[in-house]
């Protein structure tokens, strides 16, 4: 077990720390895509603003992509993905066409496309939205985890010559990268926090999460 301790540097907080797991995630995601692709000449969407999503905004951007595109469903976070390095932020409403935002992100590409669509949110909507928005030969890579099963047209993928890429946690050399972005700040992270709660609310804090899931990022718990 102690092989599993990372000693924590000084120049990090406690705060900070609390995003070396979900970027080491990141970091690992879009390592994979560099056998892929040429991040210089690529176009990069997120779907998804959660926790993974922000934090893949900024790390493909030290990952120089040619554009970033986030979407997500609540306009605050699309907002504050473009503050922490989007070039295009989408916040897909229930009320307006599907092909409104399609038209959106349309005008922004002019006629270039998309290269890459990285999946945070991880269930049958977003998989069908990544493959309406991918470029045929282009790559979807699947980061959330769905929770329950999810249905596909095979032939969205085969006949396009679309890979399908699924990406689980990280390496421990990927925990010590993300150690060093935050110590030099090369990503924001106060930003991400929703909410600190105290430890012994703990049952505050998840009955939050349960009822404002959609609208919060990160909810912190500390012992101060």
């Amino acid at each position: 077990p102690q092989d599993n301790v990372l000693r924590l540097p000084s120049e990090i907080n406690t705060l900070e720390a609390v995003f070396i797991e979900p970027l080491s995630v990141v970091i690992n995601a879009l390592e994979k895509i560099l056998s892929f692709c040429d991040t210089h000449d690529s176009i990069l969407a997120i779907i998804g603003c959660g926790t993974i999503g922000l934090l893949a905004s900024q790390v493909a951007k030290i990952f120089e992509f040619k554009k970033i595109i986030a979407i997500d469903i609540i306009a605050e976070k699309v907002n504050l993905a473009q503050d922490l390095g989007a070039n295009l932020g989408v916040s897909i409403s229930s009320v307006t066409p599907p092909e409104n935002h399609f038209n959106q992100i349309q005008q922004f590409l002019k006629n270039e496309k998309i290269d890459v669509v990285m999946d945070c949110v991880g269930g049958e909507q977003s998989l069908d939205m990544a493959l309406k928005l991918v470029r045929k030969g282009g790559l979807i890579e699947l980061v959330g985890v769905p929770t329950e099963k999810c249905q596909v047209d095979l032939n969205r993928i085969i006949l396009q010559e679309r890979v399908v890429l699924g990406v689980y946690i990280y390496l421990r050399r990927h925990f010590y990268q993300g150690q060093e972005f935050i110590k030099n700040n090369k990503v924001k992270l106060i930003p991400l926090i929703s909410k600190k709660i105290e430890l012994n609310q703990i049952n505050k804090a998840f009955n939050l999460i349960v009822q404002k899931k959609s609208q919060l990022i990160k909810v912190v718990l500390t012992n101060s």
